[in-house]
């Protein structure tokens, strides 16, 4: 890649332990002045940091970037173990903390980015796809776009209460009651896209779409 890509780590006081993230800095990152918009992706529930790279992620980016298609950005891959990238009910680790607040100052204060939340994206698959929906609803002042790719949602049956507890805390981490209640999301960009065959398709396409009044359907190419 003409870009950089390396692996890092920090202390995160939310979660009291250090933790790894990889970071992608592009062509020019090391020879020019600016600042540059984020995006961070959250990996699914079955992988790790490594799954973006895997996935071809840093080169298209890269490619992309070179060809012109699309502008100059930091790409931060940060490790979630099977956290749902959410802070857990009844004073349990707190990740969503760990990455709206000790991740993102860790990179604004490491890398010249651009820090504010119109040029700040969270994007992410499956269990990333939920987690990066819920921190751009609860954090709309951190997080003003965000993309979920296959996003695992779930209704409040007990199945997850260890995590999203039940009630009202449940609806404080379920992306689609957040959908209808977060306050001040109105301006932020939302992508959602889910495979035809995908098992989450009837959770995700009807009950998490209609909470939006200005849903706009975009047919996809098969790759």
């Amino acid at each position: 890649i003409a870009g950089t890509f390396r692996e890092l780590a920090f202390y995160s006081p939310s979660l009291d332990r250090e933790m790894s993230y990889y970071i992608y800095l592009p062509p020019g990152y090391g020879s020019e002045a600016r600042r540059y918009p984020v995006l961070y992706m959250l990996h699914g529930g079955g992988g790790d940091k490594d799954e973006w790279p895997a996935y071809g992620l840093v080169n298209a980016a890269d490619r992309s970037i070179q060809s012109k298609d699309i502008k100059p950005m930091i790409i931060v891959m940060p490790q979630g173990d099977l956290s749902y990238w959410t802070n857990w009910v009844n004073g349990g680790p707190r990740w969503g903390d760990y990455v709206a607040r000790d991740l993102r100052r860790q990179v604004d204060a490491t890398f010249r980015t651009l820090p504010d939340a119109s040029h700040r994206a969270v994007g992410g698959l499956s269990m990333g796809g939920s987690g990066a929906l819920q921190l751009a609803f609860r954090h709309p002042d951190i997080f003003k776009n965000v993309g979920a790719h296959s996003p695992s949602l779930h209704v409040d049956d007990g199945t997850f209460s260890a995590i999203f507890g039940t009630g009202a805390d449940f609806a404080q981490r379920e992306p689609i009651d957040l959908a209808s209640s977060a306050v001040d999301i109105d301006s932020t960009r939302i992508w959602i896209d889910v495979g035809e065959e995908d098992p989450w398709l009837e959770r995700d396409n009807p009950a998490f779409a209609g909470q939006f009044d200005d849903v706009k359907r975009v047919p996809l190419p098969v790759l």
